[in-house]
């Protein structure tokens, strides 16, 4: 088990069952929740609703059902087809982006570069992927950092380490300093943390642009 949550990072995805996303029958008389058994294009719970709402729901909205279930099998499909190193990358990009949006505004963790620093940002891990993988996806291990600390300080460590206690308390600090579990990343785990970091990064993107709109 992780030593820390990310159910923070799920508000809008649906509750899942066993692993599988919960759905909500589609069919008006019913909409009950289910957990598809056979196959993701599923939208009812039931043989019965199946025909029920076969029969009354529009064409279009048939149609766009079947195309997103479709949609579904094949991401899903592909993703088996994925080496675990592959999702690893793809869900640690997603979770670096959101790292970037989370701290938009805000100056480099380990220097004075503010803000209108016009060089690269990177999420800048305070213990390394290299050295404490199973911290690749932790909140508090990662800030935005400055393409200067980033690449050619080595994380600039020392200055890293000051700003983040008083960024977020020497306890939180001391606590992944202190962490060093053994964590294997699984197939079904990477993709999920692609996904919802994903859905959070492109949340946050939006609410700040309509923010100033």
């Amino acid at each position: 088990m992780l030593g820390w949550c990310r159910s923070v990072f799920c508000e809008g995805v649906g509750s899942v069952e066993g692993g599988a996303a919960v759905k909500r029958c589609r069919n008006p008389s019913c909409r009950k929740e289910f957990v598809p058994k056979r196959s993701t294009l599923e939208v009812c719970c039931s043989p019965r609703c199946g025909i029920e709402y076969a029969r009354t729901a529009p064409k279009k909205r048939l149609d766009a059902d079947w195309r997103k279930g479709l949609a579904v099998e094949k991401r899903d499909g592909l993703a088996r087809l994925k080496t675990i190193g592959k999702l690893l990358q793809e869900a640690q990009r997603e979770f670096n982006r959101w790292v970037l949006q989370r701290d938009f505004g805000r100056g480099c963790i380990s220097c004075d570069n503010g803000p209108a620093y016009d060089g690269q940002w990177n999420a800048g891990h305070f213990r390394t992927t290299a050295a404490a993988p199973h911290l690749r996806f932790h909140p508090d291990n990662a800030w935005r950092q400055c393409g200067q600390c980033n690449h050619h300080k080595s994380g600039n460590v020392g200055e890293y380490r000051i700003r983040l206690v008083a960024q977020i308390g020497s306890a939180r600090v001391e606590a992944l300093e202190d962490d060093n579990r053994n964590v294997k990343w699984g197939r079904d785990e990477l993709v999920e943390l692609r996904h919802e970091y994903t859905a959070k990064w492109r949340a946050l993107r939006a609410a700040r642009e309509q923010r100033a709109a």
